[in-house]
């Protein structure tokens, strides 16, 4: 379970053998896994932490957000361009297109009928 923070600051003043169990823990109020990245984009925490702790909901550590991550999750995707009420327009109306064109190529093309019967060629014969 997610207990709280060790600061920068304090790992810095640590010695190298010094155990991190050791070292003042800050407590840290937690991002909740189903919380919404718009609701934490202007969080003060930012001002303090590089990462904001991430837990599910039973309490147990995630992993962290990033700046970076949630700066990159607000830029626009190239999938969004599709997502549009617009999205479907395209490819319907040069389907549309094709289909017509198609269809005048085929009323317009001359009647190909051979004038001599074939042997054979009705059901009917025998």
């Amino acid at each position: 379970a997610y207990v709280g923070t060790i600061s920068v600051a304090e790992i810095l003043n640590a010695t190298p053998e010094q155990p991190l169990e050791n070292l003042a823990i800050q407590a840290t109020q937690p991002v909740s896994n189903r919380t919404s990245l718009a609701s934490i984009a202007f969080d003060e925490r930012w001002d303090t932490f590089l990462h904001l702790p991430v837990v599910g909901r039973r309490g147990n550590l995630l992993g962290g957000l990033s700046r970076k991550t949630l700066r990159e999750s607000a830029q626009p995707h190239a999938s969004d361009a599709y997502a549009g009420p617009d999205a479907l327009l395209r490819p319907v109306a040069s389907a549309l297109l094709l289909t017509a064109m198609t269809l005048i190529d085929v009323v317009q093309a001359p009647a190909r009928r051979d004038p001599t019967p074939r042997a054979g060629a009705s059901f009917n014969e025998r």
